[in-house]
C-alpha cells in the first residue's frame, strides 16, 4: 500500500515562524521523514511530496498546492498525509488538530486514527477533526487529510516542536494512526520502560529493555551482591 506524505511549505515559504524563529517548514519535513521511515520499515511504500527544502515548486501558492496534489495522483497513492504546524496571532492557541475536506468519507475515518493517536502519545489539546476546503485535501483523488501537530506561535508548544524526542513522538503517533486505519500493524521498536531504582537509598534513573532492568553501572557497583526487590505498582526497584 503507498501512502503519500506531503511536508508542509518548504524552500521560498517557511509557513508559520516561531518566536525562537523556528520554521514550520522545518519541523513539517522533519516529522514528515520520520513518519515516512516508521511506515517504511512496517512494509508500506512511501511517496514524498517532497523530501529537502530545495523541491523546486513554484512559488505562486496555488501552483505550489497543485504540484503536491499531481505528485500524490499520479503516484497513486491510497492515502494523503500533509503535515503541517499551526500558527495564530493567539499566544495562547494551543492544542493538535486534523483537517478532512468532508464529513462522513473515508478521509474522517483516517482522520480520527490519526488525531486519537496523536493526543494519546503528545497529551496535547485535543482540537479534534474539523472540516476545510484545502486545495491538498480537496483536489486529491484520494482519501486525504491535514495533521496540525501544534502552536508553533504558542511558546510551549514551539519548544516542543523543536525537540527532537517530541518529533519522533509525534511522528510514530501518526504513522500508527494511518497503520490502524489501513488493518496494517506498525512496526513498533523496543518499548523502554522508565523506571526508578533506589540504590542505598539514593534514587538512580533506570530503564526495562525485554525484561532485564538496566541502571548507570558506577552508581550500582557498591550495591553489587545484595538483596533486590521490586515493586512492580511503583515502578520502584530497591536495593538493600
Amino acid at each position: 500500500m503507498k501512502i503519500g506524505i506531503d511536508p508542509g511549505h518548504g524552500q521560498h515559504d517557511p509557513g508559520t515562524i516561531g518566536l525562537t524563529r523556528l520554521y514550520e517548514k522545518d519541523v513539517a519535513l522533519s516529522v514528515s521523514l520520520k513518519v515516512g521511515k516508521m511506515l517504511q520499515e512496517s512494509g508500506f511504500e512511501v511517496v514524498y511530496t517532497r523530501t529537502n527544502d530545495n523541491p523546486g515548486f513554484p512559488k505562486d501558492q496555488t501552483e505550489n498546492l497543485r504540484k503536491r496534489v499531481q505528485i500524490a495522483n499520479s503516484a497513486k497513492a491510497a492515502y494523503f498525509v500533509s503535515i503541517h504546524c499551526n500558527g495564530v496571532l493567539d499566544r495562547t492557541a494551543h492544542g493538535a488538530e486534523t483537517f478532512v475536506v468532508g464529513r462522513g468519507r473515508e478521509a474522517e475515518k483516517l482522520a480520527i486514527c490519526v488525531q486519537n493517536e496523536l493526543i494519546k502519545a503528545t497529551g496535547l489539546r485535543d482540537r479534534g477533526v474539523k472540516v476545510a476546503n484545502y486545495l491538498v485535501l480537496a483536489e486529491t483523488v484520494m482519501p486525504a487529510i491535514l495533521v496540525e501537530l501544534g502552536f508553533i506561535s504558542n511558546p510551549e508548544e514551539e519548544k516542543l516542536l523543536r525537540d527532537p524526542a517530541w518529533q519522533d513522538k509525534a511522528a510514530r503517533a501518526i504513522a500508527r494512526g494511518i497503520a490502524n486505519h489501513t488493518g496494517k500493524p506498525l512496526k513498533e521498536g523496543k518499548k523502554l520502560k522508565e523506571i526508578k531504582v533506589v540504590v542505598k537509598g539514593m534514587e538512580i534513573p533506570g530503564i526495562i529493555i525485554d525484561n532485564r532492568t538496566w541502571v548507570p553501572l558506577q552508581q550500582y557497583e557498591d550495591a553489587k551482591k545484595t538483596e533486590i526487590t521490586w515493586d512492580g505498582k511503583t515502578n520502584v526497584v530497591t536495593v538493600k
